[in-house]
């Protein structure tokens, strides 16, 4: 299964917006996506660090639940949670932003972030 971007900054939103008082969140879906695709992807995510999860895994298959957003995940949210930085990364980067590594999105991420923010203050 291939990584997809646009999947990894949902489940980041959607863990964030999450309610976590009951520990992991057991009813997790994102629209559009198969479950397997939302496990792999937590699961992946978790072995970043961008998240915390609970592999429930056993012989029925590959489980993993969410917990929560580390530092590195509310980070990494935090560069590309605009939708104008999001929007500009996919259209220059296209389908080539899943072959990206991590590091590489949010070092321009951020640098778009501050392009935009020096934009409103109109310091640009």
């Amino acid at each position: 299964m291939k990584k997809d971007m646009e999947l990894v900054r949902k489940i980041l939103i959607e863990i964030e917006n999450a309610d976590l008082q009951t520990g992991w969140i057991s009813d997790f879906h994102i629209e559009g996506y198969s479950e397997a695709e939302v496990t792999y992807h937590i699961m992946i995510m978790a072995k970043e660090g961008l998240i915390e999860a609970q592999n429930l895994s056993s012989m029925d298959g590959i489980d993993w639940k969410p917990v929560s957003l580390t530092w590195q995940g509310h980070e990494f949210l935090d560069s590309i949670r605009n939708d104008d930085v999001w929007s500009g990364l996919k259209d220059k980067f296209g389908s080539q932003l899943s072959t990206l590594p991590l590091q590489a999105i949010s070092a321009v991420a951020i640098e778009m972030a501050k392009k935009w923010a020096l934009g409103k203050l109109g310091l640009d």
